[in-house]
């Protein structure tokens, strides 16, 4: 995360290269979505707002894009090779997870669904086995054609805000991880208790 003085002088320098790159000769053909893709995002953005994508040097900054100054910004590498629901869209999960404050000698049965089979102590991690899948509205164009719809966000971001008005969208598909995903399910469940492991000490104070 990065403030937004800090963002404006990156986006200005990418302004500055994408201007001397065009003025290059070069008959050199770069994969558009090699590691040269970009992506910026304010922090506090929520429906896949003031989120921009950064195509390689062919293509240009919008000129109208500007931040707000007051607003923190995360700048990454893009993943343009991503994992894709159905070999066609990018997607990601909506799961929801619990936090049980119990005691740490509680005996109760902690074999319920989601639930470690082991006590995590005075924190107990439990994920909810149905979850939601959303997925985003248009297929993601895995291509290196200069006249891909390579800003259309439709095909690069899965907030359900921004595709549920597209023609065809399936909107939240429901899923049983469970029962149909068991190994990424013990996966997530592993994965939270991680994170609840890592921030007990933290957590301890609060309680």
């Amino acid at each position: 995360m990065v403030r937004a003085g800090d963002a404006q002088a990156w986006l200005d320098a990418r302004r500055r290269l994408l201007g001397r790159q065009r003025e290059q000769d070069s008959n050199e053909k770069e994969d558009k979505y090699g590691e040269e893709w970009w992506i910026l995002k304010a922090t506090g953005a929520n429906g896949g707002g003031d989120v921009y994508l950064m195509p390689p040097f062919r293509a240009s900054v919008p000129a109208s894009l500007s931040l707000h100054p007051d607003e923190p910004y995360v700048i990454q590498r893009y993943l343009t090779r991503p994992l894709l629901y159905e070999g066609k869209y990018k997607f990601h999960y909506r799961v929801y997870a619990l936090l049980r404050i119990a005691a740490a000698d509680d005996d109760k049965e902690k074999k319920e669904e989601g639930c470690p089979e082991e006590g995590a102590g005075l924190f107990q991690p439990w994920l909810y086995r149905r979850a939601f899948i959303l997925r985003a509205a248009k297929p993601y164009p895995v291509a290196t054609d200069e006249d891909d719809e390579k800003n259309d966000k439709t095909t690069h971001l899965t907030n359900l805000s921004l595709n549920k008005g597209e023609p065809g969208y399936p909107g939240q598909i429901h899923v049983d991880l469970a029962e149909e995903h068991p190994a990424l399910f013990e996966q997530m469940k592993a994965q939270w208790a991680a994170v609840v492991e890592a921030a007990a000490p933290f957590l301890r104070v609060q309680v």
